[in-house]
Order: C-alpha cells, then sequence, then structure tokens
C-alpha cells in the first residue's frame, strides 16, 4: 500500500508541475505579445493638415460695364475678333477640361424671366432664381452636360456667364467669379460699326481665396 500511495503522490506531483509550466509558458506568450504590440504601435503621432496654398485673386475690369474676381494662372481669350458684343471672354486652365464664358450682348429681352422663357438654347435646363451683381438673374443647370448658365438684364444688354465643368475644378471659380461680381456704370455703347469685344483690364489683388 505504501508503494501505490507513493505512485499516486508522484504522480499528482506530476501533474501540479505540468500544469504550473503550462500556465506560465501561457502567461509568457501573453506578455511577450503584449509587449511586441505597444513596441510596434505609433504612440503619440497625429496627423498634421498641410496648410492649403490659394492663388492670387486678379481683378477683371471690362469697359462693358461689370468687374469681378477670378484667380490667377487661367489662359484668357478676349476674342478681339469679335466686333458685335460689348463683351466676348473665354477662361481656360492648361490640363484641365471646360472652361467659363463670359458675354454681354444687345437683347431684345425685356428681363431675366423673359429670357428663359423665350431662348431656345436654355430649353430642358433646370432654372432658379439668383442674383448677379445685385440685379435680379437666373441659373440654368444641364446635368446632363455639366453646363451652368447665369444670366441677368440690365440696359437693354443680357449679361451672362457659362461654365463647362466636367471635373471639379471650374465650381469653385465660377463661384468667386459670380459672388464678386459687380456692375460699373455707365456701360459703354459700341459704335456703329461695332467695337471690339473683351477690352478688359487685369488688376492685381492680393486678396486670396479662402
Amino acid at each position: 500500500m505504501l508503494s501505490l500511495f507513493k505512485m499516486k503522490s508522484k504522480a499528482l506531483f506530476i501533474g501540479i508541475f505540468a500544469g504550473v509550466i503550462l500556465i506560465g509558458g501561457l502567461g509568457y506568450l501573453f506578455f511577450k505579445g503584449r509587449n511586441s504590440s505597444e513596441v510596434t504601435s505609433p504612440i503619440g503621432q497625429s496627423q498634421v493638415e498641410q496648410p492649403t496654398i490659394s492663388p492670387k485673386l486678379l481683378i477683371w475690369n471690362d469697359q462693358a460695364g461689370f468687374t469681378f474676381q477670378y484667380p490667377e494662372g487661367l489662359q484668357i481669350d478676349k476674342h478681339d475678333e469679335d466686333k458685335e458684343n460689348y463683351a466676348h471672354i473665354d477662361f481656360t486652365k492648361s490640363g484641365e477640361t471646360g472652361g467659363i464664358l463670359v458675354m454681354a450682348s444687345d437683347t431684345k429681352y425685356k428681363n431675366v424671366d423673359e429670357w428663359v422663357k423665350l431662348d431656345k438654347a436654355l430649353t430642358g435646363g433646370l432654372v432658379v432664381d439668383t442674383t448677379l451683381g445685385g440685379k435680379p438673374a437666373k441659373k440654368i443647370s444641364f446635368s446632363d452636360s455639366g453646363k451652368v448658365i447665369i444670366g441677368a438684364v440690365d440696359m437693354q444688354i443680357l449679361f451672362t456667364f457659362q461654365m463647362i465643368d466636367t471635373g471639379v475644378y471650374w465650381k469653385p471659380v465660377f463661384d468667386k467669379i459670380i459672388s464678386t461680381y459687380e456692375f460699373v456704370y455707365p456701360t459703354s455703347i459700341p459704335s456703329a460699326g461695332g467695337s471690339s469685344a473683351g477690352s478688359g483690364e487685369i488688376i492685381e489683388e492680393e486678396e486670396i481665396i479662402e
């Protein structure tokens, strides 16, 4: 019986010893993995926002009777060959599709309501009320082409701004032009033989786009 008791005691001792080793090994692996995770994880790192550098604004002062601001770096075609319109200006940007067309022309329309009603070129567009230089205006959007037109009638002249935007570049430019647009009186009238369009003067402006 003594031998049997010794065998049971030995087996119990071995079992306890093995359990201690197993628990110790598991504890070692747990703490090792935790420490490794803490070492490899970035501590105190945060993303720092880089300041956005906005382009300088220039002022377009047109003899057709208006001014507005636009960002530096645009290509401008004043269409000096156009002898019929008061203003005919194309704004484009190298590497960007689309652009902005500015027009000022004599019109038979008495107001913008009549313009959007009778101008067939505006058929199918979504028309909403807006203002241009403090004057009543209409904004016409064409979802299929990305074209947006804003127009106002003043002193029997139709002033329109047309944007073709197939990306994301032109909308903030267009919004800046419209928000800074002002009528400047008196509006010049072409001579009998017509006058050259787009005789605008470019003035540097220190303000930047926010």
